[in-house]
């Protein structure tokens, strides 16, 4: 009683203080949260909207619109971790049709650290020409780490550019065996260029596992199912301090996942909606034919950036009679439905919030895009097809046999 009674007594004499009391039990109880603040300068991109989205699922931390070519996104997280920055512009019309652009900024949020980004213009932010400030370590061997991508890929792109020109002088001057010999190079070269961002994640992983970076790489790492022994060596370096972040809960989750998986086993049964509001079963998409699966969401950029190539072939895949189902992640129905009908996408429906983790689980979807193969049975050729247009998935086609 005595407690309460020094209480009272001082509540008496100052109004506020049992207020400045709760705030700082609240203040205290959340110390370990992560306060940021992220600012931008950017130029000639009045009302485009700004959010900060989770990394994991896409859902919206802070949003805020720019104006007089700045903006602010004030938010708290739990700890340190990835998020992206999503530009966004509002639809307008351009050559009579009606568009947009939208496009996300990896940042790495880190408790006291700021954040500037610059830019001059939407291509500086399109084509990731935008400066970013920062005293985060982190995102500053981030910013490193993707300035490794890029050079790998001009440097690549160079080469590529180079021998495709000889094998057009070739095919001018009726040289037909080196004309083929410089096709496979092409070819080889295409893929190589392809490979860049999983040839220097893992570079990257080999000579710093212990790393809030590597982490994040291997919770992202595609190839998983073809690089098992290597990704099972990293796993037995990461620290126990590491190994308990949910990057690393989720990269160990997923590792023990593809051991367990068996080909040739029926696609589990669900529901997803359709663009009319339906309810249907997937079954009825797969329409019971040789069928690609794209796991997509539209807050995915490299989803985003693969999707016109893999609409491209839609059309010819349908004459070889293999059928494209687009399933989507996305957390937003509404958008989700204007972008399938903007993009024109068939086949488009939404994996629902209540079937959404169960059906991640079951398949070891941990990363999107991602592709999956069923047959005309519904069993499951490859848990993790290559991207539709290469020759690995060209292949994989013809060896179903299903034609």
């Amino acid at each position: 009683m005595a407690f309460f009674n020094v209480d009272l007594t001082i509540m008496k004499q100052r109004p506020f203080f049992f207020l400045i009391l709760l705030l700082c039990f609240f203040s205290c109880k959340n110390s370990d949260s992560v306060i940021f603040e992220i600012k931008g300068k950017v130029e000639n991109l009045e009302g485009v909207h700004v959010s900060l989205l989770q990394d994991q699922n896409g859902s919206v931390i802070s949003k805020t619109v720019i104006k007089n070519n700045e903006f602010t996104i004030r938010a708290r997280l739990n700890d340190n971790q990835f998020c992206e920055l999503l530009f966004e512009s509002d639809p307008y019309i351009e050559n009579g049709r009606q568009t947009g652009w939208l496009h996300p900024v990896k940042i790495f949020v880190e408790k006291g650290a700021t954040y500037l980004i610059k830019a001059r213009d939407r291509n500086e932010i399109l084509y990731n020409n935008y400066d970013l400030e920062t005293t985060s370590s982190v995102q500053q061997q981030f910013q490193m780490y993707n300035a490794q991508i890029k050079n790998d890929f001009v440097s690549q792109k160079a080469h590529l550019v180079k021998l495709e020109h000889e094998r057009t002088r070739l095919l001018a001057e009726n040289k037909d065996i080196d004309y083929e010999a410089y096709t496979d190079s092409v070819r080889y070269n295409e893929r190589e260029l392809t490979m860049i961002p999983i040839k220097v994640a893992r570079q990257y992983i080999s000579r710093a596992p212990n790393t809030y970076i590597s982490l994040y790489l291997l919770s992202k790492a595609p190839d998983i199912a073809s690089n098992s022994a290597f990704y099972n060596l990293i796993a037995e370096q990461l620290r126990a301090e590491y190994r308990s972040h949910p990057y690393a809960v989720q990269f160990i989750k997923h590792l023990q996942a593809v051991s367990r998986l068996k080909s040739h086993r029926k696609m589990p049964r669900f529901e997803v909606l359709n663009t009319e509001g339906k309810r249907i079963n997937f079954d009825e998409l797969s329409d019971k034919k040789l069928t690609i699966i794209d796991f997509w969401a539209t807050w995915c950029a490299p989803c985003m950036e693969e999707l016109p190539s893999v609409l491209k072939l839609s059309s010819e895949l349908a004459r070889q009679h293999v059928n494209i189902v687009f399933v989507s992640f996305d957390n937003n129905r509404a958008y989700w439905s204007k972008m399938s009908e903007h993009m024109k996408i068939p086949n488009s429906c939404l994996v629902d919030e209540k079937n959404k983790q169960n059906l991640m689980d079951e398949l070891n979807i941990f990363t999107i895009p991602r592709y999956l193969l069923i047959n005309s049975k519904g069993e499951i050729i490859d848990y993790d097809a290559p991207r539709p247009g290469t020759n690995e998935f060209d292949r994989l086609i013809k060896s179903a046999g299903e034609f």
